[in-house]
Formats: structure tokens, C-alpha cells, sequence
């Protein structure tokens, strides 16, 4: 119930009586004296946490609140919880600047307490120079339950101090930090949603850290980053529960979390010289914890990607799942598990399946990317990674492997999606499959001036290799060899695929499809695709170069003067901006002498691009009729999801490689009669060699072809190709 004028059947309250169930106010211009109403709010965040009971709501203004904030009253399953939560769409600050630290202590700090919520606040400047204390931005202990945390932001909490000793000990400081130190009571029902941590100095410590006796909980969402420590740390046996049977962070889920920038390079703990090269953080940890699932989060940029371990010789990280993760681009490895010298402890019953494992070792020590430290024993797992890759390193010994790793591929599911979709290019196989493989993976065109036949280039047929044997483990489905472009626009609209190779602009109409359908917060995006042996990158041909299209009149045209005067209205200004834009007042405008798309047009090309061709007919409807020259600068500022996918394959255009489109012959001569029966039967074998039952029959399929090719007059085709290269060379050199 809110009381809007501090009054109660004709009774005022004071701060000394508060009522469950009531929201109640805070701001920096109230007093405390005051009924901690919406017109007479509090002035201290102390003040509200000793005065409101269980089911109370209280709203923090805008505004910075240079005060610490320690909550011991509890809410209760039957009057509700206790809530803090900012006004409106106001933030308040809580700002620890000049305020001391005493011990373990957090500027907000929750000390055995049930049905609690801390949202929307931003949490800062919390920071010491002085060893052996350490600052939190929110600290939850003792024993407790149904604890939220959500929504809030926190940064700039730093232990300063100089870690001394052989082991570099006294400089510590977490961002958000739950400690179940209690026994058998435990903190448990926890949720840690949608926070975002970032320029946090942590010394030893994490990020955002669950340790000692914490069973039951939820951290998802979560945004962390470029912090000097672990992102995401779940701990046991550290001795934070005084009885070791209770002393492991257990029964969670770490979801839908993205954690980048994270290394402790810069980190005196881990090296006083620096940068230290330690590489020793990472974006999600399990020390000790168990029972526990960490799936579909993004962890990149980091040290490490995400590690299951346990530090404490004797002990282990049991009965881990890690799944439908995308683990990429970090320094020493991917995924690593097991202890990670022999003085540790070990990894036992954990998975780790279904996870994009990719472009990690960016050090280049042959760490790879799944990292198999000391005593790791009874895990299972699959995972993918690059042909000609370190797949996966053996550390040190004892190692009981009872385990599957994946051939060189991965099983990502999100939803129901079928894994990969990647030969879809216009509704033939062997575009995805052929050129645009081929291109991806920068198989030069010619080589010492002879055109190259990349057919048979030696990455090209491990890729081919690889997707066989991702077949074979169930990752891509038999639909690819016989979806129709229509069939195949639906499944990605419904995001039935996880990855595919295909041109961006044929994505461009698909995002804002899937994010107006049942994923309103997912989209496509471009990454890079498979690469050669020798990391190049990828030569993608740029488009409108070619120019491949002819407008002409026929000599039986009744009128042929008005045919000319269409075109030569179609081809100027005018008649640009009819085609392309629409109406003037209906569906454009001008504005500063440069003609714009309308709002609610420009939302429709965003949402709902079918709706915008049938019903207007604009923008790219008749793409055969505009004149990119006119047109390109009244486009609107595309959607980010669009934007992404044009500068990403924008950057690795190859503009010299213009020079081989359009090689191959045409027409109705023999040479161009034997490529359409070499390519025709290309298209036939592709599929045959991603389903051949194993190597030996993908290599014999392969071998029949080359044979075949031949006799239809394949020696004859490169001969042309040459042919013609060479008279596209002298003529630019003219």
C-alpha cells in the first residue's frame, strides 16, 4: 500500500513507526525525522534499513549517497521482502569516497538476513591502501535466504595496498561477494540477476565470488569486465564455514553471463614487475564448488575462459556441468579443469559438453584449448575447435580420461536449434560449401600467375573433412541438401540454426524477423569462419563490382521512345528516389535538402522488412532498378544487428579479387557445357562427401569426382579460366 501524504486513518507517522507493507522514500534533500513518505522522504539509507519491516518497499531517489548501508532486518515469505530499490528511472549512488574499511566489509552489507532485494542502485568508489582488509561493493553473510541482488551496477572498488610475502597476500576486494559462514544454516535461495561489475582492483580476490556454505543459487546475466581479477568464482574448502562438511558453494546455476577483459596481468598479486604475464584469471571459476551447471554464457577476452578446479590439495570440484558456453579469444586457453600443479586438488564427475570452444592460446604456448591439468578423473565432454589447432593439452599425470572430446567441431544448442547450417548460400549447396568456403578460408585464385584449381587445396579438404565428421557426430542436419531457400529463411527467422556460411545481406531481413518473433533480445551476428592453417584472413569478394546486368530494348517495342523515356526517368534522380523511397509525405520527407525515410518506416525496415516491400514497395523491393550511387545516401542509419554483420565482412573485402568473378564459362559452348555438367555434379557429390560413413569413403567419393571431372572436359575449363585471366590482366593494364 502506498501512502502518498504520510497519513494512516487520520494518524501521521514518525520515523519511529513504520507499517508493513508500505512504500517508503529516501533522499538526499529529506531528514530523517520525517515520515519517509513520497513528499517527506528520509535523508539516510541507514535510517530506512532500522526502521521498515518486513513487506516494506523503499525507494531511493536520485542523487549521491556518500554513506554505507548495513541491512539486518529481514522480510518473511508471508508479509514479503524487504526492498531497496531506486525511484523510477532515477539512480542513486552510493559512493564510498573517504568512508573507511574495517575487515571484510561492504558499502552495502547484509548480515544474516532472509527475503531481501537490493536493485537498480549504482555502487562506487569503495577503495583502500591499507593491507588486510577488504573493501565490497555488496557484501551478503552469516546465514540467510531469498537474498535478490539485481539490477545494480558497481565499480571502482580497488584494494591499493602492496602485497607482501612470498605469496603476495594482503590486497583483496571484491565487487559483489556472498560468504556462507555459518553452519549448518547456509545462505541459500540467492539470485544475482543482470548486474554489471567492471574497473574493480581486486588484488587475490573476484569479481563476484560465492564461498563457504552457499546452496542454491542464481547468477545470470551478469555483464563483468576489465577487471584485475576472476570474473564469476564459486568456492569451497576455504574454511569460510567453520565445518567442512558445509564448507562448498553447491546447487547453482551461473547463466547468461558475459565476462570479457578479465586478466591479472596487471595485478601485483600475481608478480610485483609488470605487466607480470601471469594470465592466471579467469572469466568463470569453479574452486571447490559442486553441483553446479554453468551454460550459455559468453566468456572472451579473458586469461582463461572458464576453469573447474579445486586449489586445496586433497579436495575437488565434483559433478560440474559446463554447456553451451562460447568460450573464445583468450590468452592461455579455452576450458581448462584438474588442479593446476600437483600440490592441488582434482576434477571429478563434470562435463563439459555442447560448447563453442574457439580461437583461445591467442599466447600461442600451446595451451589450446581445452587445458587437462593434475588429477582430473571420471569427466565426459565435447567440444569444438579449429582444424590444425592444438585441440586439447595433458598437463600432468595422474589423468583418468573416461571422456569423449569432438573432432574438431562443436555441439552448441540453444533451444532446439539444429547445430549448423553451413552450405546455405541462395538455395544451393555448393555456394556455402564451395566458394564461399574457399574464400573463407583465402584459397588463392591463382598461384606464380596459373589460375589455381582450389578444389583440391589441402585446408580445403580438411574443412570438408570437418564438417564430415560433424555430421557424423549429429551436429548438422540432413535438411541442408534439401531445404529450399524458403524453407531455410524459415528456420533461421525461428533460429532453428546456431552458425551458417552465407553472404550478410542475406541475413540483413532475418534479424529483425527473430526479434520480433519468440527471441526479442537475440540476433545474428558475424564472427570470423574457418580459417587456414596459417591464421589468414579471409579474401570475400565485394560486391556491385561486377556489374552484370544490361538494360535493353527490343527491336518488336511498340513505343520504343517511351520505353527510353521510362528508363531515363527510372535512371535519374527522380526516378531513384520514386523506386527506392516511395512517396513523398507518405513514406519520406525531405529534410536539410536530403530526402530521409520516415520513423515509422525506418521501424518497419527494422522489424518487419516483408511488411515494408508488400505493403510500400520501397527500399530494396526493386533492387534491380536502383542505381546504388543515388541511393546509398538516403539509406537510414541501419539497425545495429545489420550494421555489424556489413562492417564485419565489409573489413575483410578483398577489392583486387574483383578481377576473378564472372571467370567461368557461359553460354552454350562445349567449355561452358563441361563446367555446368562439373558443377551439376559437384552439387551431387558435396552432400555425398559430408554423409559418407567415414574418411576412407569420404577420400574415395572425392577421388571419382576428380576422375569424372576430368572426362567432361575439366583440363578444357581451366584452360579458359587462364585464357581469360590473362586477357582481364593485359586489358587492365592498358
Amino acid at each position: 500500500m502506498a501512502v502518498g501524504i504520510g497519513m494512516v486513518s487520520g494518524i501521521e507517522w514518525s520515523s519511529s513507526a513504520a507499517a508493513a507493507g508500505t512504500d517508503y522514500y529516501v533522499a538526499t534533500s529529506g531528514n530523517d525525522s520525517n515520515a519517509g513518505t513520497s513528499s517527506a522522504p528520509w535523508k539516510t539509507l541507514q535510517h530506512a534499513a532500522d526502521a521498515v519491516p518486513a513487506g516494506s518497499t523503499v525507494h531511493v531517489r536520485g542523487g549521491v549517497y556518500n554513506q554505507k548501508l548495513k541491512i539486518t532486518r529481514s522480510g518473511s515469505a508471508s508479509q514479503g521482502p524487504i526492498v531497496f530499490t531506486n525511484d523510477g528511472t532515477e539512480t542513486p549512488i552510493i559512493d564510498g569516497t573517504g568512508l573507511s574499511v574495517s575487515g571484510i566489509e561492504g558499502l552495502i552489507d547484509l548480515t544474516d538476513v532472509n527475503y531481501v532485494t537490493i536493485q537498480g542502485f549504482e555502487i562506487r568508489n569503495y577503495t583502500t591502501a591499507t593491507k588486510d582488509v577488504m573493501p565490497v561493493g555488496i557484501y551478503v553473510h552469516g546465514s540467510g535466504s531469498f537474498i535478490n541482488l539485481s539490477g545494480n551496477k558497481v565499480h571502482d572498488i580497488k584494494n591499493t595496498a602492496t602485497p607482501t610475502g612470498s605469496d603476495l597476500l594482503g590486497r583483496d576486494a571484491h565487487g559483489i561477494a556472498v560468504y556462507g559462514t555459518k553452519a549448518p544454516d547456509s545462505i541459500h535461495d540467492i539470485t544475482i540477476n543482470g548486474n554489471e561489475l567492471y574497473n574493480l582492483v581486486l588484488g587475490s580476490s573476484e569479481s563476484l565470488v560465492l564461498n563457504g556454505n552457499v546452496d542454491t543459487f542464481s547468477v545470470t546475466n551478469n555483464v563483468i569486465h576489465d577487471n584485475d581479477n576472476i570474473g564469476i568464482d564459486l568456492i569451497g574448502y576455504e574454511g569460510k564455514a567453520p565445518n567442512t562438511a558445509y564448507d562448498q558453494v553447491r546447487n547453482g546455476l551461473v547463466k547468461g553471463n558475459r565476462v570479457y577483459n578479465i586478466s591479472s596481468n596487471n595485478n601485483p598479486s600475481y608478480g610485483k614487475s609488470l605487466p607480470n604475464n601471469s594470465n592466471a584469471a579467469d572469466g568463470i571459476y569453479v574452486d571447490g564448488g559442486k553441483d553446479s551447471i554453468i551454460e550459455q554464457n559468453y566468456s572472451y577476452n579473458n586469461d582463461i575462459g572458464i576453469e573447474i578446479a579445486s586449489e586445496h590439495a586433497g579436495k575437488s570440484t565434483s559433478n560440474i556441468t559446463v554447456r553451451s558456453n562460447a568460450v573464445y579469444n583468450n590468452r592461455l586457453t579455452g576450458i581448462a579443469m584438474g588442479g593446476y600443479d600437483t600440490k592441488r586438488g582434482s576434477t571429478v564427475n563434470c562435463k563439459i559438453v555442447n560448447n563453442t570452444v574457439y580461437k583461445n592460446d591467442t599466447l600461442g604456448d600451446g595451451s589450446g584449448q581445452l587445458y587437462v591439468q593434475f588429477d582430473t578423473q571420471n569427466n565426459s565432454g565435447e567440444y569444438k575447435s579449429n582444424p590444425d589447432e592444438p585441440a586439447w593439452k595433458l598437463d600432468t599425470t595422474p589423468v583418468d580420461l573416461t571422456w569423449f572430446v569432438g573432432a574438431n567441431w562443436y555441439g552448441h544448442t540453444w533451444g532446439e536449434s539444429q547445430l549448423i547450417s553451413p552450405f546455405f548460400a541462395q538455395g544451393t549447396v555448393s555456394y556455402g560449401m564451395a566458394d564461399y568456403l574457399q574464400n573463407l578460408l583465402a584459397i588463392p585464385h591463382e598461384k606464380d600467375g596459373k589460375y589455381n584449381d582450389r578444389m583440391t587445396d589441402p585446408d580445403y579438404i580438411t574443412w570438408l573433412k570437418t564438417f564430415r565428421t560433424a555430421y557424423e557426430r549429429g551436429l548438422i542436419n540432413v535438411d541442408f541438401m534439401v531445404d529450399s531457400n524458403a524453407q531455410v529463411e524459415e528456420k533461421t527467422s525461428n533460429a532453428r540454426y546456431f552458425m551458417m556460411i552465407r553472404e550478410w545481406n542475406g541475413m540483413a531481413a532475418i534479424n529483425p524477423i527473430l526479434a520480433a518473433g519468440a527471441y526479442p533480445n537475440s540476433y545474428y551476428i558475424a564472427v570470423d569462419g574457418p580459417q587456414n592453417r596459417h591464421g589468414e584472413s579471409a579474401t570475400l569478394f565485394p560486391g556491385n563490382m561486377d556489374g552484370w546486368m544490361v538494360t535493353m530494348i527490343s527491336k518488336s517495342t511498340k513505343n520504343p521512345e517511351r520505353a527510353i523515356r521510362f528508363l531515363t526517368y527510372l535512371a535519374s534522380e527522380e526516378g531513384q528516389r520514386d523506386v527506392f523511397l516511395g512517396k513523398e509525405g507518405e513514406t519520406w520527407v525531405m529534410r536539410n535538402g536530403k530526402p530521409q525515410l520516415k520513423a515509422e518506416m525506418v521501424q518497419l525496415l527494422d522489424t518487419d522488412r516483408e511488411r515494408l516491400e508488400k505493403e510500400y514497395g520501397i527500399m530494396d523491393t526493386y533492387w534491380m532498378l536502383r542505381n546504388p550511387a543515388f541511393v546509398n545516401p538516403w539509406r537510414p542509419e541501419k539497425a545495429p544487428s545489420v550494421k555489424q554483420m556489413e562492417e564485419f565482412a565489409n573489413k575483410q573485402a578483398d577489392m583486387d579479387s574483383g578481377i576473378y568473378k564472372g571467370i567461368d564459362p557461359v553460354g552454350d559452348s562445349d567449355i561452358a557445357l563441361a563446367w555446368s555438367r562439373i558443377s551439376q555434379n559437384w552439387e551431387e557429390v558435396l552432400p555425398e562427401l559430408i554423409t559418407a560413413k567415414d574418411e576412407a569413403a569420404f577420400d574415395k567419393i572425392f577421388e571419382n569426382f576428380l576422375a569424372r571431372r576430368v572426362n567432361y572436359g575439366f583440363n578444357q575449363v581451366m584452360e579458359y579460366r587462364q585464357a581469360e585471366l590473362d586477357a582481364r590482366k593485359a586489358k587492365m593494364s592498358e
